[in-house]
């Protein structure tokens, strides 16, 4: 009998069971609940992909405490094509992570998950120190404005624009990403999230398991 190996349990499971251009089990992606929210942050249009539960946390920490690139591609390959017309025509802005951490871990988690997008990245923010937002009282959380810069040197008034980030909880470090944005006169911004901690119903996802 023919199998793959999953990239996140790393079992060998039968080809009828794995989802081969996702490279992932069935049973991996039925614990990824897909939500596609549409909201609104500041006025300005807001898609989250997942809600955030155990599962989704330990790939994150995976990805970002123990370095895992190969968990990267996880979270879009199985919506990067409709996300590649969606945000066609607009370039990514991730939210910083520290400068350190990058460094520890060897790459930038947010720009290697959305590289399935193709899209252009742009690293016009940056983090003034190592902050952890898991980590910080509420107040703590409200004071990001201090923790996070802009470059605006390579920004245009006529690009659109994507702030990419992996989890939000509070919204803190978007809202500010977007208020320096338009303290740069940039207007044209949308906001793409992985995954929330909002309580949201899954969708069904029969749709992306019926060409198996």
């Amino acid at each position: 009998m023919d199998t793959n190996k999953c990239l996140i349990c790393h079992h060998n499971v039968p080809a009828s069971y794995f989802l081969e251009q996702y490279e992932i089990c069935r049973n991996c992606f039925k614990k990824m609940p897909l939500i596609y929210k549409n909201e609104k942050i500041l006025g300005y249009p807001c898609l989250i992909l997942y809600q955030y539960n155990d599962f989704i946390e330990e790939i994150i920490l995976r990805i970002k405490g123990y370095g895992d690139k190969k968990l990267c591609n996880v979270f879009l390959n199985p919506i990067k094509d409709y996300l590649k017309l969606k945000y066609f025509s607009y370039v990514c802005l991730p939210i910083p992570s520290s400068k350190s951490s990058d460094n520890k871990r060897g790459f930038n988690h947010v720009k290697e998950m959305i590289k399935p997008l193709g899209l252009e990245v742009l690293d016009c923010f940056s983090k003034k120190e190592n902050h952890k937002q898991a980590y910080q009282s509420k107040f703590g959380r409200t004071k990001i404005d201090q923790i996070i810069g802009l470059n605006p040197s390579k920004l245009s008034r006529h690009k659109n624009y994507l702030i990419v980030d992996d989890i939000t909880t509070t919204h803190q470090s978007i809202k500010t990403c977007i208020k320096l944005l338009e303290q740069a006169s940039i207007k044209r911004i949308k906001i793409l999230v992985f995954a929330s901690s909002c309580r949201t119903k899954s969708i069904e996802k029969t749709q992306y398991l019926s060409a198996k």
